[in-house]
């Protein structure tokens, strides 16, 4: 289904920016975005959508992922961040945002700390760069906009034709990683958010040694 490989951010999410972090919705044609590896790049294009279910629940694949706080590390995000199920988000980069593979979120629920939302309307945005490359929404690197012939979704798809009457579609061949959908990519990283989750359950959890016996005296 096409919902299946939406690759949109939901209302409310803050991009990284030259004038700070900023909703999705209130971006504009022209702002600087702050990339993965720190470099700037001018938004072309913004495109939204509201998916309405007339109060049913939406089917798993038009469902947001929501990515608690801190899934993929401390900052990483920096708070509940929601994506449509095909958006991906780059793991295994380097410290300075180089390499690495872009990983669709629905490829790593896990059922604690990303896991699907059940809504009966959700809003999906998405932001092209002039080139494709990497935003950090909620402080988390997730792919900007790449057209592969889905534009047409998005409300917006007749101001793109204003600039590019000949309806040129670059495709997939011009993303800036590699994708992965399986494979040792992806199964380390799963590995990788458990040991996560489950550092910060267990730091939760601990009582500091002042209040480790108090109740005893009590």
């Amino acid at each position: 289904m096409l919902f299946l490989y939406l690759l949109c951010f939901v209302a409310g999410t803050q991009i990284s920016t030259m004038r700070g972090n900023v909703a999705v919705e209130d971006l504009r044609i022209g702002d600087q975005a702050v990339t993965a590896s720190g470099a700037l790049r001018p938004i072309v294009w913004i495109g939204h959508r509201a998916i309405d279910g007339a109060g049913v629940v939406l089917i798993d694949d038009q469902q947001p992922i929501r990515i608690r706080a801190e899934a993929f590390g401390p900052g990483l995000p920096v708070r509940d961040l929601r994506l449509s199920p095909g958006h991906p988000v780059l793991v295994g980069a380097d410290e300075d945002g180089t390499g690495g593979y872009l990983v669709p979120i629905m490829c790593l629920i896990n059922g604690t700390s990303i896991i699907r939302e059940p809504v009966t309307l959700v809003t999906y945005w998405h932001v092209e760069l002039d080139a494709h490359d990497i935003l950090l929404a909620e402080g988390l690197p997730a792919e900007s906009y790449l057209d592969w012939g889905n534009r047409p979704f998005f409300e917006e798809a007749s101001d793109h034709a204003l600039h590019n009457p000949d309806f040129v579609v670059p495709g997939l061949s011009a993303r800036c990683r590699p994708v992965a959908v399986d494979g040792p990519a992806v199964e380390a990283e799963r590995a990788r958010l458990s040991t996560v989750f489950a550092a910060s359950l267990g730091e939760a959890c601990a009582w500091d040694e002042a209040g480790r016996f108090a109740w005893i005296a009590a």
